[in-house]
């Protein structure tokens, strides 16, 4: 995959936009950086609140859901 969470970790393991080098890039490192954040949180909504509190980002009023309905975590 071109752009992946890989793509937006720097050498000094900070993030980094140096190697995403166009928009396709970026869906996909956004894409995977979904997926991670749905695979940690196992969809657990209050669990995801308290972690978006934690880091000063706007809180989600919707429940994240896989790509295909019918895909397992």
């Amino acid at each position: 995959m071109a752009g992946s969470l890989s793509h937006i970790v720097g050498d000094d393991g900070r993030f980094s936009m140096d190697t995403i080098d166009n928009l396709g890039d970026a869906h996909e490192a956004l894409e995977e950086c979904f997926d991670i954040i749905l695979e940690l949180s196992k969809g657990d909504m209050v669990y995801l609140n308290a972690v978006l509190r934690k880091v000063n980002a706007v809180e989600l009023d919707r429940p994240m859901r896989a790509r295909k309905d019918d895909e397992e975590w």
